[in-house]
This record gives C-alpha cells, sequence and structure tokens, in this order.
C-alpha cells in the first residue's frame, strides 16, 4: 500500500477572459473558434480523462480533474492523458481565454 498526495488541475468557471487572478496560468483560446463560454465547458469535458467533477460554492465553480502526477494513475495499464495534452485540447477546442492551475489538495490518497 502507498499513500500520497492527491494531485489535480483546477478550471474555474467564474474568470472572464479580461480577468488576471493571482496564482493560475491564462491560456488564450483558439482563434478560430467562437468565445461562447458554453464552448468553454464543453471543451472541458471533451478533453478531460474519465474522471472529472464539479466544485462549486457560492462564489466559485471549477472543473476538477486529475493531473497526471495523481496517484490514481500510478500503475495504470489504461492511457490517459497528460495534463499537457489536456492543456492544448482544451485551447484548441474553446474560443475563449481559460485559466487552470496544479491543486495540491493535502489530502492523502491510498492505492494497494
Amino acid at each position: 500500500m502507498s499513500a500520497a498526495h492527491s494531485i489535480s488541475l483546477e478550471f474555474p468557471l467564474q474568470y472572464g477572459p479580461d480577468d488576471n487572478p493571482a496564482g493560475y496560468t491564462k491560456v488564450e483560446g483558439g482563434k478560430d473558434r467562437s468565445a461562447d463560454p458554453a464552448q468553454l465547458i464543453s471543451a472541458l469535458v471533451l478533453c478531460g480523462p474519465a474522471v472529472s467533477w464539479i466544485e462549486k460554492t457560492s462564489h466559485s465553480a471549477a472543473i476538477i480533474m486529475p493531473s497526471e502526477k495523481n496517484v490514481i494513475w500510478q500503475g495504470s495499464t489504461f492511457w490517459h492523458p497528460n495534463d499537457k495534452d489536456i492543456i492544448a485540447c482544451i485551447k484548441s477546442s474553446a474560443g475563449q481565454p481559460f485559466f487552470y492551475r496544479e491543486l495540491p489538495r493535502g489530502i492523502e490518497t491510498y492505492k494497494q
């Protein structure tokens, strides 16, 4: 059995293209796409691994997905996208800028 911190990618949905939130990396969207916010959500669903979820509070919403560094992928025998591929896919599928950050959850995940 091993223990490791669960690392995820967080894609906040509350920020607009003109925002510059601290701690996030801004990525410009695909130039040949419209800047429809619904398109960003579709891109996040399309490009993410099979495991992703929404976290929402009264003032924020984000799509979270496991990073390639997450313990859930260790020893995996099936293909899963790496972080760089996920970001590139979202960029080419969404027309608006988006933000992301690596989110160390501080939660120990145990894998046997």
